[in-house]
C-alpha cells in the first residue's frame, strides 16, 4: 500500500495535479532520443546522464525527490505513465476506449535477486486479471499466446481482447520509450 501511495503522488507530481509542483518538477522533450532538461530541472539538480528516462516529444519527467536521481515519474503520450527507481521501473498504460488497461514492471540487470539469464525481469499484466507468460518476448506483431490468471493461479490461452490489449500497450511503449529504459 505504501508503493502504491508514492506512485500516486509521483504521477500527480508529474502530471501537474500537485497544489504546487515545487523546484523538484521538471519538465523534459526530447530532441534527438534525448531528454533536455529545463532550466528548472538543470537548477533543481534533477538530471543525471543514465538515471532519467527521456520522455517523448509530448511528454513529460519529473524527478520529484530533490537530490534522488534515483527516483522518477514520467507521462508519455498516448496514455502511458512510468515510475523510474533504481533497480526497476513501472510502467501503466491507460487506454482511450476499447482495451483493457496494462502494467508492467521491468527488473534492471543489476537488480538483487534477478540472477543473470535465469529471468527477463519483466511481468506485464492486463487488467483483466492476466499475467503474461514469461516465454512471450514483447513486440508489436506477435501477440503472447498464454497468459496464468492471478484470480486461480492456472495457466489459460490469452484472449483476444487481452493479445490486442498487450499489443497495443507495447506499440506506445516502443514509439515513446527509448529502449534502454524498457
Amino acid at each position: 500500500m505504501k508503493r502504491a501511495m508514492i506512485i500516486v503522488g509521483l504521477l500527480s507530481a508529474v502530471t501537474g495535479c500537485t497544489a504546487s509542483p515545487g523546484p523538484a518538477t521538471a519538465n523534459a522533450t526530447a530532441t534527438a532520443g534525448a531528454a533536455q532538461p529545463t532550466a528548472g530541472a538543470a537548477t533543481a539538480g534533477a538530471t543525471s546522464a543514465g538515471t532519467a528516462p527521456a520522455a517523448g516529444a509530448d511528454g513529460r519527467c519529473s524527478h520529484p525527490f530533490p537530490g534522488n536521481d534515483d527516483v522518477s515519474a514520467c507521462v508519455y503520450p498516448g496514455g502511458l505513465y512510468s515510475v523510474s527507481y533504481r533497480d526497476e521501473n513501472q510502467y501503466y498504460w491507460h487506454p482511450t476506449k476499447g482495451d483493457f488497461a496494462v502494467a508492467e514492471t521491468f527488473y534492471k540487470k543489476n537488480a538483487p535477486g534477478r540472477a543473470a539469464g535465469a529471468w527477463t525481469g519483466r511481468t506485464i499484466s492486463v487488467g483483466d486479471s492476466c499475467v503474461i507468460s514469461d516465454d512471450w518476448i514483447p513486440n508489436v506483431a506477435h501477440p503472447p499466446s498464454d497468459c496464468m490468471d492471478s484470480r486461480d493461479e492456472e495457466m489459460r490461452g490469452a484472449t483476444g481482447e487481452e493479445q490486442r490489449s498487450v499489443l497495443a500497450f507495447w506499440r506506445v511503449m516502443t514509439k515513446d520509450v527509448p529502449s534502454a529504459d524498457r
